[in-house]
């Protein structure tokens, strides 16, 4: 399916329906005492902008793995009615490894995503967990996770290959994901991350956030999230890491520089856009 033309207008729109959803989702963390934090570009966004990135139609939050699992479980009875959690338990297609909070009555589309999927506009909730110093740019520890990951990817019927030898790549990985149900490599991924993860670490990181990489390379102290800051974000305040600018140059670098001209654009592929 081809890409969306998505003219200013529209964007901004997109961006303020996705407000509205993560202001939903910070009543149930707030009211239930779970601590989110505003994560990768929308606190670079509400660091370097004070809201969204101009050209990003993107939003997303970290909660620590623990809190994490509380908000699944919470989420389906604390959400207002016009909004729902999704993840890969309770959606058949859904491949990925952390949830999302959606609004009902709506559309969103991306082209990697499985087709006809009747998902709408979200928000992504990323878990935190702990990891070791040994996991860092280690592929012979992160291979076996990756791959499976991609597994499921396959299986649920994404479409993230774009080269032919990646398409090439991704047919081998699909034929071995046929040889497993969901639910079996759901588990083995969970028991991946068991392995990965260590609570109480010197680190935190998305162990379940990168699609495509085979080493983790982001450093982010686990100290840098022991309270937060409330910074502003579209005219309201809501939660970050405390040390917010050194979790901001471990993800960017110069994360007050902008970026060329020709790559301030959105990159999300949107194929159907419906508010």
């Amino acid at each position: 399916m081809a890409e969306v033309n998505i003219d200013n207008e529209t964007l901004r729109k997109l961006q303020l329906t996705q407000k509205t959803i993560l202001d939903e989702v910070v009543r149930v963390c707030e009211e239930n005492d779970i601590t989110y934090y505003l994560a990768y570009g929308t606190l670079l966004g509400a660091v370097r902008h004070k809201g969204f990135i101009p050209w990003d139609g993107d939003l997303d939050i970290w909660i620590k793995r623990d809190e994490y699992e509380k908000f699944v479980r919470i989420a389906p009875e604390k959400l207002l009615d016009g909004f729902c959690f999704i993840n890969w338990d309770n959606q058949k297609e859904y491949g990925l490894c952390f949830g999302k909070v959606m609004k009902k009555g709506t559309i969103y589309t991306e082209q990697n995503a499985p087709e006809n999927n009747g998902w709408g506009i979200f928000i992504d909730i990323f878990p935190l967990d702990g990891i070791g110093e040994k996991a860092f740019n280690n592929k012979a520890l992160t291979n076996r996770y990756f791959l499976l990951k991609r597994m499921l990817l396959a299986k649920c019927g994404y479409r993230v290959a774009k080269t032919f030898k990646a398409k090439l790549v991704m047919g081998v990985v699909k034929m071995q994901s046929m040889l497993y149900t969901k639910a079996s490599l759901i588990k083995k991924i969970k028991k991946e991350e068991e392995r990965l993860s260590l609570t109480g670490s010197e680190y935190l990181t998305t162990i379940c956030g990168s699609a495509i990489g085979r080493t983790f390379t982001k450093k982010m102290k686990s100290e840098w999230f022991d309270s937060v800051v409330k910074l502003e974000f579209e005219g309201s305040m809501y939660s970050c890491p405390k040390n917010y600018k050194e979790v901001l140059t471990e993800e960017y670098g110069d994360y007050m520089q902008l970026p060329p001209e020709e790559k301030r654009h959105d990159h999300h592929g949107i194929t159907q856009l419906k508010f």
